[in-house]
């Protein structure tokens, strides 16, 4: 199982070169820049990583086709590519923060990001290309310069019905935040998706990311890992049911006012939820503890490659060379 870093979007281009070189010397296969619409673009912050690096694969997540023309989404990604000599990967979504900040219209979500996959999957410089989808159009896209080795193009699929579209349009998938008691879902859609394309398991490649808060100090780590729940699966019903009881998710639900807040003034504070009832989410989300757990991390990040995962992609947060160093040294040779 390939081990990913996903980095924080405040990063400035300089230090991504830092933080990727750093990664690649430990053997990690891809440095995900994240998209976020206060954020730094992450096209630009991979580009001075993109010369700088040899072997490491940048990838951007995720990019949605609400918020970006599928045809603008390919000239980015080839042009980074470019830049790479075809060591590049994109993730693309349905959904993002630009969405709600742009108010922008969301509709027939499924559709959407298969069209745009099939857009960039069929662009290529050998010939125009003469696209027309009942969303998106692309008449006569020719980009002649994109002659490195194509992109890997990934779907961000968590739910039944896109997991289901990327195992027949695309080769490969990212869930979100998937815990190990949804993997039976997951792996039921992907099967059920490959059967209708004719395609084999082999033939297709599922990551999965998930948060990583393993520090040296046990405070700071569920500190960062409170602070962050309100994006572990946005705590959706069927994320968080695994680990709590059905009041407890009744009552996470009605407070996401207070998760949000945590994760907005970076406190970690969830008020008006019961500790306990945070922290077995924290359990059941990510990875979170100090170095003497290790070991107990590493076990559940190998239950999820028993489980069919071909990739983790593990997003670090505060002092990510920290992070980085950790997995690099531990987490990547237990794995292999």
């Amino acid at each position: 199982m390939h081990v990913d870093i996903i980095l924080e979007p405040d990063l400035t281009p300089d230090q991504m070169v830092e933080l990727g070189l750093l990664a690649e010397r430990y053997g990690v296969r891809s440095l995900w820049a994240s998209n976020y619409p206060s954020g730094r673009d992450p096209f630009v912050c991979l580009a001075p990583l993109a010369r700088a690096s040899k072997k490491l694969i940048l990838g951007v997540l995720a990019i949605s086709p609400y918020e970006m023309q599928p045809v603008k989404i390919a000239n980015a990604v080839f042009a980074l590519n470019e830049l790479s000599q075809g060591r590049t990967a994109i993730m693309i979504g349905a959904g993002g923060g630009m969405i709600r900040i742009a108010a922008l219209k969301w509709d027939r979500m499924v559709r959407a990001v298969r069209e745009c996959v099939e857009i960039l999957q069929r662009a290529s410089p050998a010939r125009p290309l003469m696209y027309q989808g009942q969303m998106f159009k692309a008449f006569g896209y020719h980009p002649t310069w994109a002659t490195d080795p194509p992109p890997q193009i990934y779907v961000g699929a968590t739910e039944p019905q896109m997991l289901r579209m990327a195992a027949r349009v695309a080769s490969r998938a990212m869930t979100s935040d998937q815990p190990m008691a949804r993997m039976a879902m997951t792996n039921s859609a992907i099967e059920e998706g490959l059967r209708a394309a004719g395609k084999q398991r082999r033939d297709f490649v599922l990551s999965n990311f998930w948060a990583w808060h393993v520090k040296e100090d046990k405070a700071a780590a569920y500190r960062e890992a409170r602070r962050e729940l309100f994006l572990r699966g946005l705590l959706s019903r069927e994320h968080i049911k695994p680990f709590i009881s059905p009041e407890d998710v009744e009552r996470v639900r009605a407070n996401m006012a207070s998760f949000r807040t945590a994760w907005i003034d970076r406190s970690g504070d969830v008020k008006n939820v019961p500790l306990p009832v945070v922290d077995a989410l924290v359990e059941g989300l990510s990875c979170t503890g100090d170095m003497t757990s290790l070991d107990r991390q590493i076990e559940k990040l190998a239950q999820f490659k028993a489980a069919g995962v071909d990739e983790l992609a593990l997003r670090v947060h505060d002092d990510p060379a920290f992070g980085i160093r950790t997995i690099g040294e531990r987490v990547i040779p237990a794995l292999r």
